[in-house]
C-alpha cells in the first residue's frame, strides 16, 4: 500500500494560526503512527547504566536508565554451571560465547596470505545460575569466597547473573521481535583489578538467554573503572569538609583494604600504595565463628552457612554481643571471643593497628560488608580508640555502609540530573537466607 501523501499548506500573511492547526491535524493516522514508532525506536536506544561491585561474598549493583528509577541488586557470589537452561530461576541464564582461536589443520596452524594464523570463531553455549538459588542444584559449586582470584576469573559470569536479575529486561532492551532483543549497557566497575583484566573474558560473551528471550549484549565504549570502596571517599568529603587527605578502610570477604586518597584535585586520587591485608577479610572471621559455635554443646552440627547467618544477625548492646543459635541458645560470648581471636591471629589485627596510627592525624571512612556486623564494627572502633586513635576522625556511616562504594559513585558521577536525595532506590535483595540454609541443610 502506498504511503499516504500529506497535504501541503501554503502559509501567507492572511493565514491564521487556526488554519495551520487544522491542516496539520489532517495528516493521516498511518503517518502519525509511523512517526510515533520512529520516535519510540530512537528513544529506546538510550543505554542502560550498570555500576557493579562484584566481590567475593556478594555482587552489589545499581542499575538505571534516564527516566527510570534506579534499582539496587544484590546476589551472593555463588555460581553453578548446569547441564540445562535454568527456566524461571532468579540469577539463572544461558550464556552464548564466541571464542576466537587459530585454525588448525593436521596439527598445525593454517596461515593466511600475510603468513599469520587464520582465525576461526566457535560458538560455545553454557548454562549458569548465580546467587543462593544455585544451592538448590546438585552440580559442583563455585563460591567466589573460596579462592583469591575467583571473583576476577568469574567476573563475566557474576555480571551476567546480575544482568539476568534486572526487572523489565524486555522494556529496557531494543529490537523488533519479542524473542530477540539487544541490551546496550554502559558498564562501571569497582575492583582492585584493572578494568581491562575484568573485561577480557566479557568480550567473548555475546548473548544471554533469560526466560525464553535471547538478549544480545552490547557494551558501549563509555565504560569506567574505579577502585573498590571509591564511592566511600565522597561520604568522607561530606563529613570532613576541610580534609585534604582521607583514608578508606574497606572490610570485604577476603581483604581488609586501607587506601589513602588525596582530595586536592577535581576528583579524589589515590596517593600511596594500598595496604590490602589479604586474608584479614570477613571470611576468615566466619571460619573462626564456625569453629567457636561447633565447640558448643548447643550448636553441634552447625553448618558454615548457618554460622555466617548467626554472626550477621548478631547485635551489640551495652558493650556486649547478643546472638542466638538455631536452638535459640545464647552464643554472643562465643562470637565475641571469635572476633577477638580473628583480630589477634590474622592480619586483620595489623590493619586495626595501622588505623589507630592513621586516625591520630587523618580522617578515616569505613565501608564494606564486614562493618555491617555490629559487633565487628564496635570492637574494631573500641580497639582503635584504646590504641590512641582519635574518635572524631572515625566515620562509620549509619546507612548503606555495605554498599557505600557503589552508591557514592552513583550519586557523585553517574546519577541522573535530579535531586539524588529524593531518588528512592528500589532494593532487590535476591536472597532469602533462611530458605537457602534450609536447602543446604537438607
Amino acid at each position: 500500500m502506498a504511503r499516504p501523501q500529506s497535504k501541503k499548506t501554503e502559509i501567507s500573511a492572511e493565514t491564521s494560526s487556526e488554519d495551520v492547526l487544522v491542516h496539520t491535524s489532517e495528516l493521516s493516522e498511518s503517518e502519525n503512527i509511523v512517526n510515533a514508532d520512529k520516535t519510540k525506536r530512537q528513544a529506546s536506544y538510550d543505554p542502560l547504566f550498570l555500576i557493579g561491585d562484584l566481590a567475593r561474598s556478594s555482587c552489589k549493583s545499581v542499575v538505571w536508565r534516564d527516566g527510570i528509577e534506579p534499582m539496587f541488586i544484590k546476589l551472593s557470589s555463588i555460581i553453578k554451571q548446569l547441564d540445562h537452561h535454568p527456566e524461571y530461576e532468579r540469577g539463572g541464564f544461558t550464556l552464548i560465547k564466541e571464542i576466537t582461536t587459530d585454525e588448525i589443520k593436521d596439527g598445525k596452524p593454517v596461515l593466511n596470505n600475510k603468513g599469520k594464523p587464520k582465525k576461526v570463531k566457535t560458538k560455545v553455549v553454557e548454562h549458569w545460575i548465580v546467587g543462593d538459588r544455585a544451592l538448590a542444584h546438585d552440580s559442583p559449586t563455585i563460591i567466589a569466597e573460596d579462592k583469591n582470584d575467583s571473583k576476577i576469573a568469574n567476573f563475566h559470569i557474576l555480571l551476567c547473573g546480575v544482568i539476568s536479575c534486572i526487572q523489565r529486561l524486555d522494556e529496557l532492551s531494543t529490537g523488533k521481535g519479542e524473542k530477540n532483543r539487544t541490551l546496550t549497557i554502559n558498564l562501571t566497575t569497582l575492583s582492585i583489578a584493572h578494568p581491562a583484566e575484568l573485561k577480557r573474558e566479557l568480550k567473548t560473551c555475546k548473548y544471554i538467554v533469560k526466560d525464553g528471550v535471547k538478549y544480545r549484549l552490547n557494551f558501549t565504549n563509555n565504560q569506567h573503572g574505579y577502585p573498590e570502596g571509591y564511592g566511600a571517599v565522597f561520604a568522607g568529603k561530606n563529613r570532613f569538609a576541610d580534609a585534604t587527605t582521607l583514608y578508606v578502610a574497606d572490610l570485604g570477604a577476603g581483604t581488609f583494604q586501607i587506601a589513602e586518597y588525596s582530595l586536592l584535585g577535581k576528583n579524589p586520587q589515590k596517593s600511596s600504595p594500598d595496604s590490602l591485608h589479604g586474608g584479614g577479610g570477613i571470611q576468615a572471621l566466619k571460619n573462626e565463628v564456625f569453629d567457636a559455635l561447633s565447640n558448643t554443646d548447643s550448636s553441634k552440627g552447625v553448618a558454615k552457612s548457618q554460622a555466617s547467618v548467626i554472626l550477621e544477625a548478631s547485635k551489640w548492646v551495652n558493650n556486649t554481643c547478643l546472638a542466638t543459635d538455631l536452638e535459640n541458645n545464647p552464643v554472643g560470648t562465643a562470637i565475641q571471643k571469635a572476633i577477638n581471636t580473628w583480630l589477634r591471629d590474622t592480619i586483620a589485627g595489623k590493619a586495626v593497628e595501622r588505623l589507630s596510627l592513621i586516625s591520630r592525624k587523618y580522617p578515616v571512612v569505613f565501608c564494606g560488608g564486614g562493618f555491617k556486623i555490629e559487633a565487628v564494627r564496635e570492637i574494631i572502633k573500641k580497639r582503635i580508640i584504646e590504641s590512641g586513635g582519635i574518635e572524631a576522625n572515625l566515620h562509620f556511616p549509619q546507612e548503606n555502609i555495605e554498599i557505600l562504594g557503589v552508591m557514592g559513585v552513583y550519586e557523585h558521577f553517574l546519577a541522573p540530573k535530579q535531586d539524588t536525595q529524593q531518588t528512592q532506590l528500589q532494593v532487590i535483595t535476591t536472597e532469602d537466607k533462611d530458605n537457602a540454609n534450609d536447602q543446604q541443610a537438607a
